[in-house]
């Protein structure tokens, strides 16, 4: 009787893996606009499809000769493939394709190429706060551009708080000269049963250097001119298995009491989904 047991008890032990869904082969964000702390385990791969949608409006001449205002769509699509080089490092390289709003470049063109890199400076749970190093390079369609990006973490049963900071450099037309930005976020989300989060997120978008007068505005999500662009909004996160689909829409806090100007490239709300796969 105590051997079948024995035996039932380590058959269930086995067993019990492979009833639970497998969510831990997957490495997801939950808050579109920060990275995360986790990395890939070692050897593993991993796609990722970005799209980021934002509604402006732009000048249009009416039948009777004036101007008026008129919507359209800015989009991005990004492609990401990771790798887990080790089990604190993962590496990446992407491309996007842009979708632009302005009356002079509405076709789709190439956005780039990107590499990167980011490193847990130790396991999670080993310090008060979990912390990640993170360092990326792109040639733009205009251009070159460096990041830097410092990663928090803090977890407590299914409450986790993240913030980034990230710090960039781009170089270009059509000044010539570099521009020096920051981004950062921050977030809060809650996991609502395994596989099925919620939460909410912040971030900013602004320049350290002075904007030079008289240059022509360029229609470049990266670059909000002499602007501080401010942004928040709810986050959600599902996942089942290998498959993980995020999304948020952030709304421009400095235009929510006001209508959204022309000519205005950042819009009054900014939705990015997300999409991965590990392959």
């Amino acid at each position: 009787m105590i051997r079948a047991l024995r035996h039932a008890a380590l058959a269930a032990a086995l067993a019990a893996p492979a009833a639970l869904p497998d969510l831990a082969s997957a490495n997801p964000r939950p808050l579109p606009m920060s990275e995360p702390y986790e990395t890939l385990v070692e050897d593993k791969l991993e796609l990722e499809q970005r799209v980021d949608a934002v509604p402006v409006r732009i000048a249009r001449e009416t039948t009777e000769g004036t101007l008026s205002g008129t919507f359209r769509l800015r989009s991005e699509l990004a492609t990401e493939v990771r790798i887990g080089w080790t089990d604190r490092l993962e590496l990446a390289v992407s491309f996007a394709i842009r979708q632009d709003a302005g009356a002079r470049t509405p076709s789709l063109r190439l956005a780039g190429f990107g590499q990167r890199a980011r490193l847990r400076l130790a396991e999670a749970g080993d310090w008060p706060v979990d912390v990640a190093l993170q360092v990326a390079v792109g040639e733009l369609h205009d251009g070159i551009s460096a990041a830097e990006r410092l990663i928090v973490s803090w977890r407590r049963d299914a409450l986790a708080v993240s913030a980034n900071f990230e710090v960039d450099q781009r170089y270009g037309s059509p000044d010539g000269a570099w521009k020096h930005a920051y981004r950062p976020t921050a977030g809060v989300t809650y996991e609502l049963r395994p596989g099925i989060s919620v939460g909410a997120e912040y971030w900013a978008r602004g320049r350290f250097d002075r904007v030079s007068p008289g240059l022509p505005v360029v229609d470049d999500p990266d670059d909000p001119g002499s602007r501080v662009l401010h942004y928040a909004g709810p986050a959600a996160l599902v996942q089942r298995g290998r498959l993980w689909l995020a999304a948020g829409a952030h709304v421009r806090l400095d235009r929510v009491t006001s209508g959204a100007p022309v000519d205005d490239r950042f819009g009054k709300l900014w939705v990015r989904a997300l999409l991965g796969l590990e392959l």
